[in-house]
């Protein structure tokens, strides 16, 4: 019996951008304020008419060590960089979420605008602006809302097929394996 397909997704950003909520709308339905914490939750999908079991890690409010966070990160697919677009800062701050990223240049990379009903106060960081830098830096753009739950599951399972599409190439071509996150060897 062949093995199940899985993908290891993380979530990164500054704290309080909306990770866990990204997570929790995507998995559980649901919005809340607040969540108890967790590192990793599972959900089983079906993508390109496969099932495919999607590791989901939360960094849990622990960006502010980044060491541990660097842990997060061995051997994932896809990552989705998380900002408020109500929060100039943690727009700005993308630059180095992404620098801790680019070590794995195999992984797809996703910026996420989070709060489009923007609950804390006026735009920030408009559309253009935002999906300008992610062009520059070649990643994917989705703008969201996990308190409305619009876009939530879109660009969670449109990036996931971009990401298995990926990997299955990569794995065909011999190029990475999966006993060894960390290297590709050519």
């Amino acid at each position: 019996m062949a093995a199940q397909l899985a993908l290891k997704i993380v979530w990164l950003g500054d704290n309080a951008v909306g990770k866990t909520s990204m997570l929790m709308r995507f998995t559980e339905g649901s919005f809340q304020a607040t969540y108890p914490e967790f590192e990793q939750k599972i959900k089983h999908v079906s993508l390109s008419g496969q099932d495919v079991k999607l590791l989901l890690w939360d960094t849990m409010g622990m960006e502010r060590f980044r060491n541990i966070t660097s842990g997060y990160l061995l051997g994932h697919d896809l990552v989705f960089l998380v900002f408020d677009v109500s929060n100039e800062a943690s727009f700005t701050n993308m630059e180095g979420w992404l620098m801790e990223v680019k070590r794995r240049p195999t992984s797809i990379k996703v910026l996420i605008g989070n709060k489009i009903d923007c609950p804390d106060g006026p735009r920030k960081v408009d559309s253009a602006r935002a999906k300008a830098w992610a062009d520059e830096h070649q990643l994917g753009y989705f703008e969201i809302s996990c308190k409305t739950g619009e876009n939530v599951e879109a660009a969670i399972m449109q990036s996931a097929e971009i990401a298995l599409k990926k990997k299955l190439e990569l794995e065909a071509r011999g190029t990475e394996t999966t006993t060894n996150p960390c290297c590709t060897l050519l």
